[in-house]
């Protein structure tokens, strides 16, 4: 059967106000998490078949909500890879097609489809402080969901299934009014990306007659 589609992310904030002391100490540790991404579809299932097989096709990613974070307290963090505050947004992947085996004739499936990232956005107005490495003070991020891979087939007559589009990201911004201080190694004080998802795989094929999948393009940047 095909895979199922993934469940749509709600609108997500948080705001630390003048009077919030934030503070941890272990590794991959976020002083302030606000995430909105959406869920990624399933995956296809494979299919066997004396005389003709088509497998499940890969299910749709789900919608990204809008992510939004406001710090004007004091945020602290110890550990590596532990983020002052991340703020982000990621469309859900398309599940991946799956693969067919038959005597005859085996399809197969193509991937999902992905849905692009939505609008992510952060602001300080207080103080953050990183120490450990890898851990950066204001990360916002908007991603667009990746494309599933097409399924493989297997049989006298073999056609492998598309992978899909990769999908856009959407619209980051980050503002800051006061102090980032970051002393680890690889540690960004500021960081705001929009990026594409990237396209599926086609499937393979194997047969006297046979016919790859046709790989897919990734997604634009906001």
């Amino acid at each position: 059967g095909d895979g199922g589609h993934g469940g749509a992310g709600g609108n997500a904030s948080a705001t630390a106000t003048a009077s919030s002391i934030i503070e941890t100490t272990g590794e991959n540790s976020f002083g302030i998490l606000v995430d909105a991404s959406g869920g990624n579809g399933g995956t296809g299932g494979n299919a066997v078949s004396a005389g003709y097989a088509n497998a499940g096709e890969g299910g749709n990613g789900g919608n990204a909500g809008a992510a939004n974070g406001s710090n004007a307290g004091q945020i602290t963090t110890g550990g590596r890879f532990s983020y002052g505050m991340i703020v982000r947004s990621a469309g859900g992947r398309g599940g991946d097609g799956n693969t067919s085996a038959s005597i005859f004739v085996g399809n197969g499936s193509n991937g999902g489809a992905p849905t692009g990232g939505g609008n992510a956005s952060g602001e300080n107005s207080g103080e953050i402080t990183t120490r450990g490495d890898f851990a950066s003070g204001l990360v916002v991020q908007s991603v667009g969901g990746a494309g599933g891979s097409g399924g493989g087939a297997f049989g006298l007559f073999g056609g492998g299934g598309s992978g899909a589009d990769g999908n856009n990201g959407g619209t980051a911004t980050a503002t800051n009014t006061n102090r980032i201080t970051t002393s680890g190694i690889g540690a960004i004080g500021m960081l705001v990306e929009s990026i594409g998802g990237g396209g599926g795989d086609g499937g393979g094929a194997a047969g006297i007659v046979s016919v790859g999948g046709i790989g897919a393009g990734g997604g634009t940047a906001g």
